[in-house]
């Protein structure tokens, strides 16, 4: 019997519209009813969290990739710290883009409050998302950051997850081959195209998963993961008990021991009530 339920948001727990609907809420409410465990597995930091309104449901929390693991009481379980090396040489490298350095409170970027913005606004844009969407969304995310930050402050920090949007492939390709020389400190899991998500070698999903089921003495044949992007590809893996939705990617489809519905049809709150033997209705 599954005693911990982790899942993905974006495009697998999520509803359409990327939002946590009253359905959803009742789901989480009824897993913890019935005595199980519930953990969101998200490459979100904790505003993200908070944003979608459940961050102060008694449930727990591995953010940012698996580089902070927080319990439902919000206490911090685990962090894992890239680099401090790497960190120098990626901003001495790419200090004209904006790589977001995200702390677990913060995001510092060497750019200025200008382009930072004029990138958030075309990444958002290229999603899909409407002005007026955007423009809801934009003072809460410029709250959290420190524009044109030195080397000497980022490198200080305890970054957690480095995160970039770009499209051009020629750059792209040049930045992940970088990266691949550093492959013994940092894993890059980008959630979707034109994505780059770094966190280090250690922060991952599957490594939030076991550490998560460790903490509640839960085995890993007691676990549910659900995921849907190549950055829940380690924890789809990792548990005999992995699900991806029809609609995932290449590489969580690969990853899964099982397929389910596509994410639309409900199809993780479908699952997830068949574990605990309740009607889904």
């Amino acid at each position: 019997m599954i005693q911990l339920f982790a899942t993905d948001l974006d495009g697998t727990f999520l509803n359409k519209t990327h939002q946590i609907d009253d359905r959803r809420k009742q789901c989480i409410q009824d897993v913890i009813k019935n005595g199980k465990h519930f953990a969101i597995s998200t490459g979100r930091n904790i505003e993200g969290i908070q944003r979608i309104d459940i961050w102060d449901y008694p449930i727990y929390f591995i953010l940012m990739n698996g580089a902070l693991i927080v319990n439902e009481q919000h206490e911090i379980i685990k962090t894992f710290r890239i680099n401090p090396g790497f960190i120098e040489k990626m901003v001495d490298r790419y200090a004209e883009y904006g790589f977001e350095y995200t702390t677990k409170d913060s995001i510092y970027v060497t750019i200025s409050k200008e382009k930072a913005i004029e990138n958030f606004v075309l990444r958002r844009t290229l999603e899909g998302m409407d002005k007026e969407h955007i423009d809801s969304l934009l003072p809460r995310y410029v709250s959290q950051f420190h524009f044109s930050s030195t080397k000497e402050e980022i490198v200080n920090l305890d970054v957690l997850k480095i995160n970039y949007f770009i499209l051009d492939e020629t750059i792209r390709k040049e930045m992940e081959e970088f990266f691949e020389l550093n492959h013994e400190y940092i894993n890059n899991t980008p959630s979707g195209k034109g994505y780059i998500e770094i966190t280090d070698i250690e922060g991952n999903k599957a490594n939030g998963v076991r550490i998560l089921a460790d903490y509640l003495n839960v085995s890993y044949d007691e676990v549910a993961t659900f995921g849907d992007g190549k950055n829940d590809v380690s924890m789809l893996k990792e548990f005999p008990y992995s699900y991806a939705p029809e609609d995932g990617s290449v590489e969580a489809l690969d990853a899964a021991h099982y397929r389910i519905e596509p994410h639309y049809k409900d199809s993780v709150m479908k699952k997830i009530y068949e574990w605990m033997e309740v009607t889904y209705e």
